[in-house]
């Protein structure tokens, strides 16, 4: 078959932008007439679109994020990443990877690691493929869709009900929290 079937096509203005999955190649066509504005190799270890950032594409893959210039699609900037479980999400002005339990943080302007954050599901399996909706954080896993709290609200909220109400059901959920982040010590703290 001499068939391509897009990761996914981004619409920017009068042009539009193609990942072909089978290819090594991102294609810009102009959106009215079909005619091809400009082709560049993709970069190394991208195989996807995450979404646009300015006048950037966000691309990833298992090896790497990049930025690629709407323009003329040269490469503007590029991470390596390693460990990926899924795939990541474009969320205002960073990138989210998921690395197993962790989701590592990027700057979608130039590519620069912020940080990464771990994170639990219920079934402690790595992290899917990662979605935003609105504010929440889903986390897609093998049977389960999963949205991911912040755990400092959930703190927050906890040491309240602790203040007002110190039973041991309050101190269990805020234990089974540490726990489940790696904190041991906090989790036996009364």
């Amino acid at each position: 078959k001499d068939v391509w079937e897009e990761g996914l096509v981004q619409v920017v203005g009068g042009t539009v932008v193609a990942l072909p999955e089978n290819s090594n190649e991102i294609l810009a066509f102009d959106r009215m007439k079909g005619n091809p504005r400009w082709t560049q190799r993709k970069p190394d270890g991208v195989e996807y679109v995450l979404g646009r950032r300015g006048a950037a594409l966000i691309t990833a893959g298992r090896g790497a994020v990049a930025g690629v210039s709407l323009e003329d699609g040269r490469t503007l900037w590029r991470t390596p990443i390693s460990g990926n479980s899924g795939r990541g999400t474009l969320c205002d002005t960073m990138v989210l990877m998921p690395c197993g339990q962790t989701i590592v943080r990027l700057n979608a302007e130039d590519g620069r690691l912020l940080d990464s954050v771990r994170a639990q599901t219920m079934d402690k399996l790595p992290l899917g493929n990662l979605y935003v909706n609105g504010d929440q954080l889903l986390v897609a896993g093998p049977e389960r869709l999963y949205a991911l709290v912040g755990a400092r609200k959930e703190f927050a909220r906890l040491a309240e009900r602790i203040a007002r109400q110190p039973d041991a059901d309050a101190y269990l959920e805020r234990g089974s929290l540490y726990a489940g982040i790696g904190h041991y010590p906090e989790a036996d703290r009364k």
